[in-house]
């Protein structure tokens, strides 16, 4: 069960959060009513509250593995960026020794 204060994935039965202690509370994702801890269906609409958590694990994964790929992509972009400076600023560097070598 994922904790609403903090995001810890806990234990499907656990009563308190892991991460920061806070009462486990299993709430209805279709209805928003308050269900009992450990239910595995919503007593007010029927809806399945284990498929909750679920969704929210391969959500959470999914938006780190985004975060990933825009930090790698920002890392690339900046080593070449380092790169191309490095290799202009020796350019002109042999340039001005050739112009000063022929003057």
């Amino acid at each position: 069960m994922i904790c609403k204060n903090c995001g810890v994935d806990n234990k499907e039965h656990a009563l308190f959060c892991s991460g920061c202690g806070q009462k486990l509370k299993n709430i209805c994702p279709n209805c928003n009513y308050e269900n009992e801890e450990g239910s595995k269906f919503c007593i007010k609409c029927g809806t399945r509250l284990d498929e909750t958590s679920k969704k929210t694990k391969t959500k959470n994964v999914n938006s780190s593995i985004n975060t990933n790929n825009v930090l790698n992509l920002i890392t690339k972009i900046l080593k070449i960026t380092s790169f191309s400076l490095c290799l202009i600023l020796i350019l002109l560097t042999i340039g001005a020794s050739f112009t000063n070598i022929l003057s």
